[in-house]
């Protein structure tokens, strides 16, 4: 397990690999396996509100001379503020076998251009876009050095048929080694740690699923009227087999940090909709500017105070959206 640390880096411009003004700063804080990632932007001018890639920077591998970026997110930069906020495990962040320790900075990159980007180095060096290499979707480091530990180990065959060589396809010839490695680096879908215990996990509930959840569940008071009603706590692995959209849920940095903070989910249904068959999924947190900024970026664009005692402030409540 990882020991805590926690610090704050300044983050800088760079443009054609020439460093420019600040323009932020990033916040890391890592305790137990779990690792949390605040940046704050300010000054960065667009010309319409854009999103960038947020990328951890790995270290260089021996005897290799480009930083590998690990696209973990992206930020909002409008009216040149943006925001983002992300929570990892510390020992294998987004299922590509890298941790903590290998982590030597951020970068934050326009799409498909590399010539300005922001970057904030923890050792003593910079990028560049002559010095760096984006990952493909879905890598792991471990996948990737096991396949090639394979393919040292597999004897070479000094004869192979023409048609283990190529393959024709009309008018084309397609080499099926490079073939393979093509298909080798097509993202894939991770399993999460739940879903290799429990392989019901992926499937997707129907409408009679949803309800045996709040039959199963006690129900909690938590709003002051009934419009939201039979609120159950729920897991993000629990939300997982909701029928909604994917992005909306299994890459939600905003849900995910809510559920770390206060170790739990809100699931309910919403009065006055046709056959009773719209819900709610809210995220628990405090009202602040801040986080009305940071919930609306991540599709909760409306928050209801609570007035649940477990949980006595008056700032508190739960960012949500219908589905």
């Amino acid at each position: 397990m990882i020991e805590y640390k926690r610090f704050i880096s300044y983050i800088y411009a760079y443009a054609g690999g020439v460093r420019d003004k600040n323009t932020g700063f990033a916040k890391a804080q890592v305790q137990g396996q779990k690792f949390e990632l605040a940046i704050n932007l300010r000054g960065v001018y667009t010309d319409t509100p854009e999103y960038m890639n947020v990328s951890l920077v790995m270290q260089k591998e021996e005897n290799k001379s480009k930083y590998r970026l690990l696209i973990v997110g992206r930020i909002l930069v409008n009216n040149g503020i943006g925001s983002y906020m992300g929570v990892f495990n510390a020992e294998n962040i987004e299922n590509s076998g890298f941790e903590f320790s290998d982590i030597c900075g951020i970068a934050i990159t326009k799409e498909n251009d590399t010539y300005y980007m922001m970057s904030s180095m923890w050792q003593d060096d910079e990028i560049n876009e002559n010095n760096i290499e984006f990952l493909p979707k879905g890598y792991n480091k471990n996948l990737q050095m096991k396949q090639a530990g394979d393919e040292a180990a597999t004897p070479q065959t000094t004869e192979q048929s023409p048609q283990a060589e190529i393959e024709q396809v009309g008018d084309s010839v397609i080499n099926t080694e490079e073939q393979q490695k093509n298909t080798d680096s097509q993202p894939q879908q991770p399993l999460r740690a739940t879903e290799t215990e429990n392989f019901e996990i992926q499937e997707i509930l129907d409408i009679e699923g949803v309800e045996k959840l709040f039959e199963q569940e006690d129900s909690v008071n938590v709003f002051d009227d009934d419009y939201y009603y039979d609120c159950i706590e729920v897991t993000p692995e629990t939300l997982r087999k909701l029928p909604v959209e994917d992005e909306v849920i299994v890459n939600n940095s905003f849900l995910i940090h809510g559920f770390y903070n206060y170790k739990h989910l809100l699931l309910g249904r919403v009065r006055e909709n046709e056959n009773h068959t719209r819900y709610f999924i809210g995220v628990p947190g405090m009202y602040s500017n801040r986080d009305r900024f940071m919930a609306s970026m991540f599709g909760f664009d409306n928050f209801k105070k609570s007035h649940r005692s477990d949980f006595s402030n008056p700032y508190f409540g739960y960012w949500y959206q219908e589905f």
